[in-house]
């Protein structure tokens, strides 16, 4: 009897365990991207550095050779074997550079249609003009771009066939080899496979000298068409990522800097020296300030005034294309213009590197009287610092 109650204890009890569970509610959310007021409203782009959005490439494919005589040759007989490594950067989604090295064997015809080949080596480069994201806005998980490319460079022919009927006063081509000026203008389609690789088609035409295949009649242009396939490794960037991104605001970040101010207003509930100033109000206007102290003669932020930077982007960020101003104390007299700007750079430094704020609605004022002068209808954060 003692078992079947024991039993029946611990099934009720499991039962008041799973009932009691609260349901998994599922928090979703809205990503924020900072805006461009003067384009539309266009999304602005994280600032890119120099090290950013490279690329390598690797190709194989064929040249497919034009010139004299090529028209009664068979289509299928002018492709040769050809290869190609790219280098290159995107400056902008739109727009970007490569430099390429090329190998490829051609074919040439004779009057008389008798056949030859000879190597060329080739040095390009390339202007990159993506179709796709200037007839489009960017998208960052677009997996199919479109890309125009122009370009120059440099060819040299060498190993040309030493035919036997080719020889002496009969001689129908030039076994020398040339180094060429190649002008260029292609199109590009490329596969986005993963977060590293893409796979690129290409056909590029090149317009050479009419000395190319070794055969000069009457001025005309020789030349080849390249076309590649292959695979193109983007290198990471400064901050992780592989490609172009948009500035957001993660408003998760002032949920976590809240959390931190409020710890920091328990820990340094007794006012220190010098106490921490915080004020954010409207008087008459939609002007909200705060302020912010630095140690004498020091430009570095301190861990307690770090909450008075926090404390601007968060209210900079309610704004739409809302604007920043740093200024001097309104009560200031004197004060030292170099220590000032070095101060105000270390808050902008902050906002940009730390709290993603774009540097483009960031201002450094050191006349007090230009900011007062703002229209007071605007809408815009001003920080004081305190001297």
């Amino acid at each position: 009897m003692r078992k079947v109650y024991l039993m029946f204890v611990m099934a009720f009890l499991t039962c008041t365990a799973v009932f009691a569970q609260e349901p998994v509610t599922e928090v979703t959310t809205e990503t924020v991207y900072w805006v461009d007021s003067t384009a539309n409203n266009a999304r602005m782009l994280n600032k890119s550095k120099f090290g950013d959005n490279w690329f390598f490439g690797m190709h194989v494919g064929s040249f497919y050779s034009w010139g004299n005589n090529t028209s009664d040759a068979g289509f299928f007989g002018q492709f040769r074997p050809a290869a190609a490594l790219s280098f290159g950067k995107w400056l902008h989604p739109a727009g970007g550079f490569r430099i390429q090295a090329a190998y490829g064997n051609n074919k040439g015809i004779t009057p008389d249609e008798k056949s030859y080949t000879w190597h060329t080596a080739a040095g390009y480069l390339d202007a990159l003009f993506n179709l796709s994201n200037i007839f489009s806005r960017y998208n960052e998980n677009r997996k199919f771009d479109f890309i125009f490319l122009i370009g120059a460079g440099m060819e040299h022919t060498f190993g040309f066939d030493k035919k036997s009927w080719n020889k002496g006063e009969d001689r129908i081509y030039q076994t020398r080899g040339e180094n060429l000026v190649a002008l260029r203008a292609g199109l590009m389609a490329k596969w986005r496979i993963s977060e590293k690789w893409d796979f690129n088609l290409e056909a590029v035409n090149n317009w050479l000298d009419d000395s190319y295949d070794g055969q000069v009649e009457k001025n005309n242009y020789d030349g080849h068409v390249n076309i590649l396939a292959g695979f193109t490794y983007r290198l990471k960037n400064h901050d992780g990522t592989r490609q172009f991104t948009y500035a957001t605001r993660d408003m998760s970040k002032y949920t976590a800097l809240n959390d931190e101010i409020n710890r920091l207003k328990a820990e340094n509930a007794k006012p220190l020296e010098p106490e921490i100033i915080i004020q954010k109000e409207m008087v008459k206007t939609n002007h909200i300030r705060t302020l912010i102290s630095f140690e004498n003669g020091s430009s570095a932020i301190n861990k307690l005034q770090e909450v008075n930077v926090y404390t601007a982007a968060q209210a900079l960020s309610q704004i739409k294309d809302g604007e920043l101003y740093i200024t001097i104390n309104e009560d200031a007299k004197d004060f030292d213009v170099d220590l000032f700007l070095a101060r105000a750079h270390s808050i902008r430094e902050m906002l940009v590197n730390k709290l993603n704020v774009p540097a483009g609605h960031i201002f450094i004022e050191k006349n007090t009287a230009l900011v007062k002068s703002l229209d007071p209808e605007k809408t815009c954060v001003i920080m004081y610092i305190n001297e």
